[in-house]
């Protein structure tokens, strides 16, 4: 439910209908990935640039949601096994 796209130097991760969940990291100043700089207007002119190269792949390559992904607002499936419950939720 997530894609990405990556260079030598920065990394784009976009988030199926989460818009506000967006990742942007300056892989050579954060190598551990641990400031996200998606709203930081230093750092827009970056977002723009691999947001586009998203854009541009997502045409190339032909990409589609795979059916098997819930769609928004969804029942979430849940699981039980031996007493146990796992929501994906």
């Amino acid at each position: 439910t997530h894609t990405a796209v990556r260079t030598p130097t920065a990394k784009l991760i976009k988030y199926l209908d989460h818009d506000d969940w967006t990742e942007v990291v300056d892989l050579a100043a954060d190598p551990f990935e641990l400031k996200n700089l998606a709203a930081d207007p230093k750092h827009a002119e970056l977002r723009k640039t691999l947001e586009a190269e998203h854009v541009r792949l997502v045409k190339e390559l032909d990409y589609k949601v795979p059916a098997n992904v819930p769609k928004p607002g969804a029942v979430a499936p849940v699981a039980v096994k031996n007493g146990y419950v796992l929501d994906y939720d």
